[in-house]
């Protein structure tokens, strides 16, 4: 939904203030790092911890604990924030746009809280909580937004709906919290926070918060800071599209599998019985499946499809979109491994990394932005990410001793390119409007089957393939076969 909304976004304010808008968004998220650092993980690690090590005695000091640090930071950020705002506002944004900018800024404050609660949701492994927080908020700012596009709305009505959006996460999700805070905090005699575990704590925060917004800065789209100010704001509008949709692309289906990975981890690190080195082999060798099955044909078509979602006008972003698409594929290798060494209190290593990160991406964003525009944005932003992917998948696995079979992803990649290039053919055999949507069913239609045939699963995989086919009545025969044949 949030892609739908984008969309009518863009089209409502053509690419130069649709430029302006996703600079001021970037802005907002760049603010909620900084107010958030490390507290979000906290919550999802520590609360994790406490809940697998039996000490529900501890929830309350924990969460007040955090909610005192978070309190901090966000004075903080925001009185830093409008400071500037009001003696350089040059600094942040354009003289005409500072008035949304300070819009902006209390918002940050109100989507600060909501993203520390969901860190408690996911803590609690309260999923469900997260959906039902989505499932409010999203429609009503998907109206929102569809009465503004009717009406034809300027710049600064979208980014007072992005106000109106963080109030009501801030009301939802309060009340979740709320929830969580009668059915688990009430359940025992709470302890105080001399009782916590208060110097990992403090390291966590300290290392993570400085990780996060380093980290930020190296994958976070810094390249629009740089954009704003050597290029225009239609580059900042190609790029973020691109950028957007390829993260939406890889949220459909390896982010909802890669947003539960960080509880389930840190529970087998904290688990002495725990096998952290299986959990994160089968989690890279799911996510690099469900990556090649989106990314692919996605990839193939990226005209197609930003012609279709933003229009002609935007038709510049469809090679931006490739290369993010392509290169998402491999940054989700990363997903499994951050969530090891996030549970692992590898934070400090993480901060070494994300330094390097920092310095590459701060230098090739400056030389290269400046000389080339958007395609030197483009050319920075994949050069770290594919750099600091490859050090961490040497480093994690080689640790673990859990390296992927690269046999099986080997066939997963050759199977992906198979499909794409048959579906690409069909759709510009057939010269009839819309043909690249019979192409992505043709790419799933080979892709799947091809996989299974080829044993690119587990003998684990293809026993719940046959578990599920009972039910339904056939296949169950040929998946018991799979199964004891990889067993």
């Amino acid at each position: 939904m949030g892609l739908i909304i984008s969309i009518l976004i863009a089209r409502t304010l053509g690419p130069e203030l649709y430029g302006v808008y996703s600079y001021l968004i970037w802005l907002a998220a760049l603010l909620v790092v900084l107010a958030n650092a490390g507290i979000n993980t906290g919550a999802i690690k520590f609360f994790s911890e406490i809940r697998a090590t039996k000490q529900a005695n501890l929830f309350t000091a924990l969460y007040g604990y955090f909610r005192r640090v978070q309190l901090t930071k966000v004075i903080i950020v925001i009185s830093v924030t409008c400071l500037i705002l009001l003696v350089h506002p040059e600094w942040i944004v354009d003289k005409e746009h500072a008035q949304l900018a300070f819009v902006v800024a209390f918002a940050v404050v109100l989507k600060s809280y909501h993203m520390f609660r969901v860190g408690v949701y996911k803590g609690f492994e309260r999923f469900d909580y997260l959906a039902y927080t989505v499932m409010v908020v999203s429609p009503a700012n998907l109206a929102l937004v569809l009465v503004a596009y009717f009406v034809g709305s300027s710049l600064a009505t979208f980014i007072y709906i992005y106000f109106i959006v963080c109030v009501l996460y801030w009301l939802i999700s309060y009340i979740y919290a709320y929830r969580i805070h009668q059915d688990e905090f009430t359940q025992v005699k709470q302890g105080k926070y001399n009782d916590l575990p208060l110097k990992r704590i403090n390291h966590h925060l300290k290392v993570v918060s400085i990780n996060s917004v380093l980290g930020f800065i190296v994958v976070g789209q810094s390249e629009l800071f740089f954009l704003k100010h050597f290029a225009d704001n239609e580059s900042i509008a190609f790029f973020n599209i691109g950028y957007v949709l390829a993260g939406a692309a890889m949220m459909l289906v390896p982010g909802v599998y890669s947003s539960v990975l960080l509880p389930i981890i840190a529970r087998s690190v904290a688990d002495p019985k725990g096998t952290p080195g299986i959990a994160v082999k089968q989690s890279t060798r799911y996510i690099y499946i469900l990556s090649i099955l989106v990314s692919f044909p996605l990839a193939v078509f990226a005209e197609d499809v930003v012609a279709l979602l933003y229009g002609e006008g935007y038709a510049h972003a469809a090679w931006v979109f490739r290369v993010f698409i392509l290169v998402a594929i491999f940054k989700n290798f990363r997903e499994s491994i951050n969530a090891y060494l996030m549970s692992s209190d590898r934070q400090s290593f993480l901060l070494k990394i994300t330094l390097w990160g920092l310095g590459a991406s701060l230098l090739m964003d400056f030389f290269l932005i400046k000389f080339f525009g958007l395609l030197g944005a483009i050319v920075a932003n994949c050069i770290v990410n594919v750099g600091i992917t490859l050090f961490l998948m040497f480093y994690t696995y080689n640790k673990l001793n859990a390296w992927p079979s690269w046999s099986k992803i080997t066939k997963v990649t050759v199977i992906g390119g198979f499909s794409a290039a048959a579906s690409y053919i069909l759709a510009n055999t057939i010269d009839l409007p819309f043909m690249f949507v019979l192409g992505g069913f043709v790419y799933v239609a080979l892709f799947v089957p091809l996989i299974i045939v080829t044993n690119c699963f587990e003998a684990n995989d293809y026993a719940v393939m046959r578990n599920l086919t009972r039910k339904v009545g056939f296949l169950s025969d040929y998946f018991d076969r799979k199964y004891k044949a990889c067993a």
